[in-house]
């Protein structure tokens, strides 16, 4: 199954993924909230599968609304089910952005962009609700966007794009975050990361210098990343979404034509080193083709 969110329809539609890679919609649910932008999908529960649904409140299109988190219940066939009493408001313009949920699956950590940029953490409860545990601001900058989970240890890592660093947090046992260390990014506008599932790696992405780095996190690296490489990428948008493909060879970029009239949307593939983890791009970004004025930016890489 996938899942995408439809920020304009206030929605989220489940794809059945088909043996060749197509998809064929399964199933289209209201998001209880105006514009959704994130989706952790939790698989672990006493309950069954969870998905909590950011409703972001951002699009100009609607009025009225407020931003939230909601909890659903998924059925095998994909049916969205709200979890009785599971939403949870966030003040006016926060900016929810991300809803990441930890490799145990018993923790989820929200980042909101603005109203302070908190980095919240939730116990996910049996019954499909979220608990509050604590939330932090950004110890530099005023802002956090972005966020990715280490596979090994209890670490999370938060990029501070005002000050191009990644901020890096570890948590209790019992999901209490706390600010650990900061770390420079060589590039402009660190928005965008993810690691692999050895808990060796950490790759991220900077907008406004359209470039990747990669960063060390083994061993006593997991709090204090080392930089490895930074690499600007080939001409086809700028840098945002990032995802590593299950056999761990290949790392996508998702390049956004901003502004529109640029150079296009483009999807970037770049090798990763099974020596190193290091990245290099060999070959042209792939244009993505959606209707001028369009700007996709969710990615999702599943395994066939």
């Amino acid at each position: 199954l996938l899942f995408a969110v439809n920020g304009h329809s206030d929605t989220i539609t489940t794809f059945n993924i088909n043996s060749d890679g197509s998809l064929t919609v399964a199933n289209v649910s209201n998001s209880n909230g105006a514009d959704p932008v994130s989706l952790g999908l939790d698989e672990s529960l006493p309950a069954g599968t969870v998905i909590t649904v950011i409703n972001q409140d951002a699009d100009p299109g609607q009025a009225g609304g407020n931003p939230n988190s909601t909890d659903f219940f998924v059925t095998p066939a994909g049916d969205l089910t709200p979890v009785s009493n599971s939403t949870i408001n966030f003040p006016a313009s926060s900016l929810p952005a991300q809803a990441l949920v930890s490799p145990s699956g018993r923790f989820m950590f929200v980042v909101q962009f603005m109203g302070g940029g908190a980095l919240t953490s939730y116990d996910v409860g049996a019954g499909g609700r979220l608990v509050l545990n604590n939330a932090l601001f950004p110890s530099k900058g005023t802002v956090f966007l972005g966020a990715a989970a280490n596979a090994k240890q209890r670490a999370i890592y938060v990029g501070l794009p005002d000050v191009n660093m990644v901020g890096s947090y570890t948590y209790s046992t019992a999901g209490v975050i706390a600010f650990s260390h900061l770390t420079p990014n060589p590039g402009l506008q660190v928005c965008w990361m993810t690691s692999n599932s050895k808990g060796t790696r950490l790759y991220t992405t900077e907008t406004n210098s359209n470039s990747v780095t990669v960063y060390d996190i083994s061993a006593s690296n997991f709090t204090k990343p080392k930089e490895l490489q930074h690499l600007p990428l080939l001409p086809g948008g700028l840098a945002t979404n990032v995802k590593i493909d299950p056999t761990g060879a290949y790392l996508y970029v998702l390049g956004l034509n901003d502004p529109p009239g640029g150079v296009g949307n483009s999807l970037h593939v770049l090798n990763i080193s099974s020596a190193d983890g290091t990245v290099t791009e060999t070959v042209s970004p792939t244009a993505i083709p959606v209707p001028s004025g369009e700007v996709p930016q969710g990615l999702a890489v599943a395994f066939k």
